[in-house]
């Protein structure tokens, strides 16, 4: 700390400082404050600026009143990585990356501090006649941030956020959460939008809802980009999380979403209601999946989209169409059911001019004596199948 100066006033039950004024390494806080020390509460504005951010913050607290509003700008990363860096103990904290960007936090809320500890200790019992509930309202937003390994120096980024936007809005029973943005690496770019909620039910349970959820991904590259893989949900999807004694448990509800891919066709996902527990100590941990649902209209032809080394380098070409489902309990033993089953189409083998049209059938285990081929009828000028 470099200056620390202060004018103020006690006079009982109240301390005034009309003016406050900290000078610490680069770092600059100044503003006013009001606190009654024997009724626990204070009103004041503070702002605190630093090299490439600053926030203001103005605030009422007291025990089962308040409210305040913060606002926060990150206008310059870089410098603020480089000022924490300068901090004694500090100097390895962001390891081997580098940050680059802006940011921008806001946030208003209201109750008194003593609720909203009386809430989480207690969140069956409800506020006191009177007494308003703790809310929050808050958003992120992050135009641009971007990760950069320092030994690159100032080449290609590991990864880049951008156009990221996210809000909170609610009380600690109840919050609405919607989020949106993009993240790319050198070889792929991620599209996300959700919106979701959730909340404090009872002591160490807590339950989340995703109403929206979309995602995509697709290589990045500037030129002709392929169509992405994408993954919508088709229903609300609801979890309730309970940590207690040291056992974790998780039950979701059943759900359903679609799988598209750069390729014709899209895969229809349904799944019963999945559980996940996990409980001991760290070294005699036991942990149990339970999962189960059904999978439609997967295309062989997918397959195409992966690189080379795929099926039509071979030679082969598809229009077969898969079905398929599983039933996973996967605990201190292993059991599961999985299977894929042809609904439609089936598959061409190019053996050249002269190759005949045939079709295989398999049953049971898939031994030799229970394949069979039978010629077509379309001659020796037509591919094989």
């Amino acid at each position: 700390i470099d200056r620390v100066s202060a004018r103020g006033q006690w006079q009982e039950p109240l301390l005034v400082l009309q003016s406050l004024r900290v000078h610490a390494t680069g770092a600059e806080l100044e503003g006013q404050l009001r606190a009654r020390p024997a009724e626990q509460s204070g009103e004041g504005r503070l702002q605190l600026k630093l090299p490439g951010a600053q926030a203001q913050l103005q605030a009422d607290m007291a025990p089962t009143r308040g409210k305040g509003q913060l606002n926060t700008q990150l206008a310059d990363l870089a410098a603020l990585q480089q000022w924490i860096e300068r901090l004694p103990g500090l100097g390895k904290v962001f390891d081997d990356m580098a940050l680059q960007g802006n940011a921008a936090l806001d946030a208003r809320w209201t109750g008194g501090w003593q609720t909203l500890q009386q809430r989480l200790a207690a969140p069956d019992t409800p506020a006191a006649r009177g007494i308003a509930e703790p809310t929050i309202k808050a958003s992120l937003a992050v135009p641009r941030l971007a990760l950069r390994q320092k030994k690159n120096g100032n080449g290609e980024p590991s990864w880049q956020l951008r156009g990221v936007r996210a809000e909170l809005d609610g009380s600690l029973a109840r919050a609405r959460l919607e989020l949106d943005g993009e993240a790319l690496s050198p070889a792929q770019q991620i599209t996300l939008k959700l919106q979701g909620s959730g909340g404090l039910e009872r002591t160490r349970q807590w339950r989340a809802e995703i109403a929206t959820l979309r995602a995509q991904l697709r290589p990045n590259t500037s030129s002709n980009p392929p169509a992405p893989w994408s993954l919508e949900l088709q229903r609300p999807l609801a979890a309730t999380i309970r940590n207690s004694a040291g056992a974790l448990q998780v039950e979701g509800s059943g759900g359903a979403a679609t799988l598209g891919g750069p390729l014709p066709g899209s895969v229809r996902i349904d799944w019963e209601p999945t559980r996940f527990s996990q409980s001991g100590p760290a070294d005699k941990r036991a942990v149990r999946l339970q999962s189960k649902g059904r999978m439609q209209g997967l295309p062989m032809a997918w397959t195409q989209a992966l690189g080379p080394g795929t099926l039509r380098d071979m030679g082969v070409s598809d229009d077969l169409i898969l079905d398929g489902d599983w039933d996973i309990d996967a605990g201190d033993q292993l059991r599961a059911k999985v299977r894929l089953a042809r609904a439609s189409g089936d598959i061409r083998v190019h053996a050249g001019e002269a190759a005949l049209v045939r079709r295989l059938r398999s049953t049971g285990t898939g031994t030799a004596s229970e394949i069979t081929t039978d010629a077509g009828a379309s001659g020796r000028d037509s591919p094989g199948t």
